[in-house]
């Protein structure tokens, strides 16, 4: 506990600890002498800021974000950034790379591969095709976020309890996790983080679980394992075994499932980049440099080098982002999506749609105002008003939603509205060029979970019985029906600034029909 000093009065802060027995030296060094944690902007963009911004004569949202700590802090990072460049140039500059034109179509070659490798692991990892090769012994090659393990045997795999539920096409390879006995750094064994060995020779076998989108390969050859791999000798067994069969392979290389003869692949591209793979590797092995004795090094020192100029990009780039407004261009698209919705005009002056968004911030403004103005209240009555608004106001997991089944037939088509509403604004506000807005996460974000139990509270039933139509928490029911309560009387508010009386009076009455018992009592502590 402690102050830290007013202001023009004091001069310093005191601060008084607790000290706890347990409390060891390093700990205690932290607390008196460490760093403070940086205090970093939070500063966003809303709908509902833009909106009322525009409502007031002589500041706009540039003005505000001009004042902002987040400008302030990207201006301040401008000397370090370029002190960063400078040395970056310097590096650059003192760099000599041998027979460098030869080198980058040595290195665009390669880039190219991998991408025709990376377009050929996308497919052969859909669940779809890569499921009846993922059998005990067989062997697959990893690689996983730029780090290379190599070859090893499939032990086991497992598939996420919610993908379970889906069909097969529906499945994505994140859904699958895969147990391969791999070589691995001895050190990183016992922080329990894996990693691949850069020593051969110090390397020791392990089963590490990987993502099905981690498998590089998939082989034809499976390896009779253990039934017991436990013990450290019974893994180099194993391994001992695979050295011992892929020495006795023409070539002494592992055999490659081919993804169109033996997974029965038919899709278009995976022959196509087959095709493209070939070409290019073909090309490769004619580049003069493909030969050279010291090609290894060689190239090595030449990535340092596109790693430095792809750094010294990056931090042009935000040295250039320093001189201007933050978040400059994410205004420019929420202003686009507004005006292509017809809530501000052409000169960002408000219309009567963007007044009554400008009321809304406990939902989604620009989806209620056009449920607003498509007329989708005018005909419900209040349960379920506050039913479908619901699902505005509750956060749920996207497969959640999926599996839902409706027992209210009017309930479920007031969902289908507003789904149709949701998919509308998402369309045009992805048009608009706002690249976080994926159409399909933000229809599916609307949960129907709580619509059933709204309705059913709204007619009257008791607490005990809606907590038994839901799985939910009773605590979550509960801070989801105090949001939807907020919600109405903002919108209460947003149709008396159009004067539809009769709509106003809807939202009031669910509002009135929302607000009785447990739900809303101060404490849980109530007399009788």
């Amino acid at each position: 506990s402690g102050r830290a000093g007013r202001r023009g009065i004091d001069d310093r802060g005191i601060v008084i600890i607790m000290l706890k027995k347990d409390l060891d030296e390093s700990q205690a060094r932290q607390m008196l002498s460490g760093k403070p944690d940086k205090l970093n902007s939070a500063f966003y963009l809303s709908y509902y800021m833009i909106l009322n911004l525009m409502r007031v004569e002589e500041i706009t949202p540039e003005y505000i974000m001009q004042r902002s700590l987040l400008q302030y802090q990207n201006e301040q990072k401008k000397p370090e950034l370029e002190k960063q460049k400078l040395a970056i140039d310097h590096k650059l500059s003192d760099m000599v790379i041998e027979n460098e034109g030869q080198m980058k179509t040595f290195y665009y070659l390669k880039r190219q591969i991998e991408i025709q490798k990376n377009q050929i692991r996308n497919i052969i990892t859909k669940p779809i095709y890569a499921a009846e090769f993922l059998n005990t012994g067989r062997m697959v090659q990893v690689s996983a976020n730029g780090k290379t393990w190599g070859w090893g045997p499939i032990i086991n795999f497992a598939v996420d309890r919610v993908a379970q539920t889906k069909p097969m096409e529906s499945r994505s390879p994140t859904d699958y996790s895969v147990d391969v006995l791999l070589y691995c750094d001895p050190v990183s064994i016992h922080h329990d983080v894996p990693q691949p060995a850069p020593n051969p020779q110090e390397a020791v076998p392990e089963i590490v679980p990987v993502s099905l989108n981690s498998i590089e390969s998939f082989s034809t050859l499976r390896i009779y394992l253990n039934k017991n791999l436990k013990t450290l000798s019974s893994r180099h067994e194993v391994m001992n075994r695979i050295k011992e069969t892929i020495s006795r392979l023409p070539n002494e290389k592992i055999p490659l499932a081919d993804p169109v003869s033996d997974m029965n692949i038919a899709e278009e591209l995976i022959v196509s980049s087959q095709k493209e793979l070939a070409a290019l590797e073909d090309r490769l092995n004619q580049h003069p440099l493909s030969n050279s004795p010291n090609i290894e090094a060689s190239f090595a020192h030449f990535m340092k080098k596109v790693e430095l100029e792809q750094h010294a990009q990056k931090l042009s780039k935000e040295i250039e982002d320093c001189g201007r407004i933050s978040l400059i261009n994410d205004l420019n698209q929420m202003q686009r999506v507004l005006r292509r919705l017809q809530f501000v005009s052409k000169d960002n002056h408000l219309l009567t749609k963007g007044r009554v968004a400008a009321e809304i911030s406990a939902g989604d403004s620009l989806v209620l105002t056009e449920l607003i103005f498509q007329a989708a209240f005018n005909q419900m009555p209040p349960e379920n008003i506050a039913a479908v608004l619901s699902a505005l106001v509750f956060d749920a997991k996207p497969e959640d939603n999926a599996n839902y089944k409706f027992n209210v037939k009017p309930l479920e088509e007031a969902y289908e509205q507003l789904l149709k509403s949701a998919k509308r604004v998402a369309e045009v506000t992805k048009d608009a060029g706002v690249e976080k807005v994926e159409v399909d996460t933000y229809v599916q974000s609307f949960s129907p979970l709580l619509m059933e139990v709204t309705h059913a509270w709204c007619k009257g039933s008791p607490f005990i019985e809606i907590c038994k139509m839901t799985s939910i928490y009773e605590g979550s029911i509960v801070r989801s029906m105090r949001r939807l309560d907020e919600l109405l009387r903002q919108l209460c508010v947003a149709t008396r600034t159009i004067g539809d009386t009769a709509l106003e009076e809807k939202f009031a009455k669910a509002s009135t029909l929302l607000k009785r018992d447990i739900v809303f009592s101060t404490s849980l502590y109530i007399q009788q």
